[in-house]
């Protein structure tokens, strides 16, 4: 008996799929996906990461070269202990399917994705001044927002499980775009006419230390407090890497 041609538009033509692998990291991450035909389909997916105490996403190329900065007199450095996350994305998707069956098999899709941040990053400076010997430390406690805007395209492999169950897998994708809004704010008690000095000298080099990145740093004082204000634009680049998706069809 010949089985029911694989090809056919099927009843359930949509579904909705949770992101098993962002579950595990605390993420939640819902996509929803219309059937068009047999190889197209539109996919609109939503993240949402409540607040952690992470280090690895602030970018990686900021932090590096604005860990040690030589400035007239010493060096002035930062860490950071940890970093508080909040984050939540909107990702459109167009998708084809390779695949003989119905939106079965590999597939491309081409996705655009919005990305917003919110930070809260306490902050150590030191500054070392080498011809006397002299050390000095101020605490900050930043906060901020990123905003990003990347495009890519992401190859992976969906399959029925069964009638109304799907599992749908990326492989690889990759990203690219722009961090369109980086911009903190930290102040601190006000400072003598030397912590004055330090904070200026080393606001004023950083945009030279930015060569891939527009910066906008400026200092405020009043009577009792020395607030920093900083902002940067720059390039994203991104990769998406394997994540297992568990779809519900209807």
């Amino acid at each position: 008996m010949k089985h029911k041609d694989k090809d056919t538009l099927p009843t359930a033509r949509n579904s909705i799929k949770v992101n098993l692998t962002s579950a595990v990291f605390s993420n939640i991450y819902l996509t929803y996906e219309r059937k068009f035909n047999k190889h197209w389909g539109f996919l609109l997916g939503g993240r949402y990461m409540p607040t952690q105490s992470l280090q690895k996403l602030f970018p990686f190329s900021l932090i590096s070269a604005l860990k040690n900065i030589s400035i007239n007199g010493g060096n002035f450095s930062f860490s950071t202990s940890k970093i508080n996350v909040t984050a939540w994305q909107v990702t459109p998707e167009i998708r084809y399917y390779f695949g003989k069956g119905y939106q079965r098999g590999f597939y491309l899709g081409a996705y655009a994705r919005y990305t917003n941040y919110s930070l809260a990053i306490p902050t150590q400076f030191s500054f070392v001044e080498t011809n006397y010997n002299l050390k000095a430390n101020y605490n900050l406690s930043f906060s901020g927002k990123i905003s990003s805007y990347t495009g890519g395209l992401v190859f992976g492999i969906q399959y029925p499980i069964t009638k109304w169950l799907e599992i749908d897998v990326w492989l690889l994708g990759v990203s690219i775009g722009s961090f369109d809004k980086l911009s903190f704010t930290g102040s601190v008690p006000a400072l003598d006419s030397t912590g004055r000095g330090f904070i200026s000298d080393f606001t004023g080099k950083i945009p030279s230390k930015l060569a891939l990145w527009k910066s906008n740093v400026s200092t405020t004082q009043t009577a009792s407090t020395t607030t920093i204000n900083a902002q940067f634009s720059g390039p994203a680049v991104g990769i998406r890497g394997i994540g297992i998706n568990l779809g519900f069809k209807f």
